[in-house]
């Protein structure tokens, strides 16, 4: 890993995870998605990175969870499921 990266993590209390993106069509005609998150080092542990289906994974930096599954769903430019409107994630460190 760069230091540097490494560096703005710990300052930014940053982690890393691997998020995989499903686009669809909904019955409505809607653009729709599908945002499954895994932690850096548990995704590392099971061969994401060398095995084959790994490769459709992206990486990013993220405070939590929800907050990986938010940029994950902010990327394709979806509207959020009505299940994750009601989650409470704090941006500010809270």
């Amino acid at each position: 890993m760069n230091i540097r990266l490494w560096i703005a993590r710990k300052r930014l209390k940053m982690a890393e995870f691997f998020v995989l993106i499903k686009e669809f069509q909904n019955p409505f005609e809607e653009k729709s998605a599908t945002v499954y998150v895994k932690e850096g080092s548990f995704f590392r542990s099971q061969g994401g990175i060398t095995e084959s289906w790994g490769k459709n994974w992206k990486s990013i930096d993220a405070k939590n969870v929800e907050d990986a599954r938010l940029k994950g769903y902010a990327s394709v430019k979806v509207e959020l499921p009505f299940w994750m409107l009601s989650t409470r994630v704090s941006f500010d460190g809270d």
